[in-house]
């Protein structure tokens, strides 16, 4: 129809275009483990980069654990702008403020550790200076005490004191003043330790001087013990006394007591009587105060108890006292005792009742027992052989 027609025939060669392109793969996987690599090396910086704060926190925590903390050790992490520079500027201010916080408390511990062994060192200093005046104390109260009590056949006397762990300064008196009369004192004074016994001596003496005048009651004695108490103690203590004038051989007896318990008396058939209480407030609490006094009488085998307040307030476990009812009970006991055998009746009814370590204060008796005459204890004594 007036056109052409025609084939064209191209020839390749198969080994020219495998050679293109295996070198066009081996370019790419080249520029593939180029990549690789440079993000491989890339994401290991930038995570070292990272995680470089995060170690330097970690080693404070474990230096500030340790007390060994170096603040500049967080300086690069510090220069950050990010969270974690941020971060180690906060740590770092907890931490030297945690640090100042316990060389503080390091300093204060320090300074307290040394007041405690100063004061401990004091203390035990005041308790040896303790143990020693009550030494002293009871020093002074045993060798005040009379050495030897009048002896004869027509009464006994016996004394006891057991001085209490801290001294009260309680004590007994017998003063002889001729051959027939007597003076009998039981006297208490308040406080505890050299004071307590420094206050009885004073007390001792003034009542030993009044009884030295002729003439002299035992009311005028505590009035005239009185007013040198209140012009003479340099303490504000006060004392109580009882004070009688005895008869050995009428077995009279005139007695005034100054804020002291009255005295016990024991008959013969075992029954329990309190003296008439008569005479004035202690002594040394207001100058130139009158005492009373009243007189009764010992039969004989009669027994006359005098004791200080430190007998009847014995506690037991329980806070309870002695009392009167325990104190009339026990010398209700053993008819025909002997002054001796009665105090020290009384004194292991007292232990019994406060216990082992119980007593607190001084107990301080007096015992006189009036004796039968020698002309009716003859008969007795040949009828028994």
């Amino acid at each position: 129809a007036g056109q052409g027609a025609g084939i064209a025939v191209v020839r390749l060669s198969a080994e020219d275009l495998s050679s293109v392109v295996g070198r066009h793969v081996k370019i790419g996987v080249l520029v593939g483990l180029l990549v690789l690599a440079a993000g491989v090396y890339g994401a290991v910086r930038f995570a070292r980069s990272q995680m470089a704060p995060i170690e330097r926190l970690g080693e404070a925590v474990a230096a500030v654990e340790a007390g060994r903390f170096n603040p500049f050790t967080l300086n690069e992490a510090m220069e950050r702008n990010d969270e974690m520079g941020r971060l180690a500027r906060v740590f770092r201010s907890m931490a030297l403020e945690a640090s100042y916080r316990e060389e503080t408390l390091d300093a204060q511990l320090l300074m307290r550790t040394a007041e405690l062994e100063t004061r401990t060192e004091m203390l035990a200093a005041a308790e040896h200076l303790i143990e020693e005046e009550q030494r002293a104390a009871r020093d002074v109260q045993a060798n005040l005490l009379p050495q030897q009590l009048p002896a004869g056949r027509d009464s006994q006397f016996f004394g006891l004191l057991v001085p209490g762990p801290a001294v009260s300064g309680d004590f007994y008196d017998v003063i002889e003043l001729d051959e027939r009369h007597c003076l009998l004192v039981v006297a208490g004074v308040s406080g505890w330790g050299v004071p307590a016994a420094f206050l009885m001596l004073l007390v001792r003496g003034a009542i030993r001087e009044a009884a030295a005048r002729p003439g002299m009651t035992p009311a005028a004695i505590l009035a005239a013990a009185n007013d040198r108490l209140c012009g003479q103690s340099p303490f504000d203590g006060f004392a109580t006394a009882f004070v009688a004038l005895y008869d050995r051989e009428t077995g009279m007896l005139s007695h005034s007591s100054a804020g002291n318990r009255a005295p016990c008396r024991i008959r013969a058939d075992g029954s329990v009587l309190t003296l008439a209480d008569a005479g004035g407030p202690a002594l040394g609490v207001r100058k130139g105060i009158p005492y009373g006094e009243a007189v009764t009488r010992l039969e004989q085998e009669d027994t006359l108890f005098l004791c200080t307040e430190g007998v009847l307030r014995a506690v037991n476990a329980q806070r309870e006292p002695f009392g009167e009812e325990r104190l009339a009970a026990v010398l209700h006991q053993g008819r025909g005792l002997s002054a001796r055998d009665r105090s020290e009746l009384l004194l292991r009814a007292v232990e019994a009742h406060v216990g082992p370590g119980g007593q607190t204060g001084d107990i301080v008796c007096l015992t006189v027992r009036r004796l039968l005459p020698a002309s009716e204890l003859a008969p007795e004594s040949e009828a028994a052989v």
